[in-house]
């Protein structure tokens, strides 16, 4: 399993789970009168949901990346200063 991919299933895993906590903290927080919830749990949850959209993100980046070192080549032949 190449590095982009891990980063980027570790991202959606992440988000997933910082859905949940978060979703569960909201339920929490609803259930008790007067009270504003755990603002600390909450806060956690938006934490880790941050931190999975930057391992996607940096899991898009480095694929791109390994794209880009893929093309420098030119298998196909095509000069460099073609018009496009």
């Amino acid at each position: 399993m190449a590095v982009q991919t891990r980063l980027t299933t570790a991202g959606v895993i992440s988000i997933a789970l910082g859905l949940v906590v978060d979703v569960t903290a909201h339920r929490l927080a609803a259930g008790h009168s007067g009270t504003a919830g755990s603002a600390a749990t909450e806060h956690l949850a938006h934490l880790v949901v941050l931190i999975g959209m930057v391992l996607v993100l940096a899991g898009v980046v480095a694929d791109g990346l390994r794209g880009i070192e893929g093309r420098a080549s030119r298998p196909e032949g095509s000069p460099r200063d073609a018009v496009r």
